[in-house]
């Protein structure tokens, strides 16, 4: 089955993602799904390619989701960090410490 219908599956995915490793993983992952069904009894009893592809739109629209969700973006090392620095940070504290002391002694 495997070897039948993994092209087609991939070529499916690929065009969805657009990204060969990714594609190869989805792919895999649909058969992984197959054999999980057929353990559980659950494996499909007429059309076998249109469950795989149907398991691979499911598995790249669940993917695009998880990616929607959780956007990954890359932040560049040039970027400028306009916040205090840790040591002026520490110096303030410690100056509103000594501030606070001098008019509220305990």
């Amino acid at each position: 089955m495997y070897d039948q219908y993994f092209s087609e599956v991939y070529r499916y995915v690929f065009y969805r993602v657009g990204d060969q490793i990714l594609a190869e993983d989805i792919a895999s992952d649909v058969f992984v799904r197959l054999l999980e069904a057929v353990q559980a009894g659950n494996s499909p009893k007429t059309n076998l390619k249109g469950w795989l592809i149907g398991t691979a739109s499911h598995a790249v629209t669940d993917h695009l989701r998880r990616k929607y969700r959780r956007p990954v973006e890359n932040i560049p090392e040039s970027l400028p960090d306009h916040g205090p620095t840790l040591v002026a940070e520490v110096d303030q504290r410690e100056q509103n410490r000594a501030v606070n002391n001098r008019h509220y002694p305990k």
